[in-house]
């Protein structure tokens, strides 16, 4: 269970590092931040969408155990991506309030 965990986190900080190159700027970096993200590895497939109203929706499936779909809330401040899952399919393994 904690794998999925790290697996969410490894996306957000792919994310931000991936923005953090385009601006420091959070407003800039909000707008590099929206879109489809994909990481595939042989342990998991991962895809999360960030959407500009600040709303996210993830699906992770990894080899181990049952998929799980998150959704949240996410911002930039001070060129640091803050997310907060408000729901989750399993969880037991991720939370809701996990950030």
């Amino acid at each position: 269970m904690k794998s999925l965990m790290r697996i969410i986190c490894t996306l957000t900080t792919i994310a931000v590092m991936v923005s953090c190159s385009a601006s420091s700027d959070d407003a800039s970096l909000s707008r590099t931040i929206v879109g489809t993200w994909r990481y595939q590895s042989p342990r998991f497939t991962a895809t999360t969408t960030y959407s500009d109203d600040n709303t996210f929706s993830g699906h992770v499936v990894p080899a181990e155990c049952a998929a799980v779909d998150v959704r949240g809330t996410w911002h930039v401040q001070n060129g640091r991506m803050v997310s907060v899952v408000t729901s989750s399919s399993l969880p037991q393994a991720i939370a809701v309030g996990c950030t």
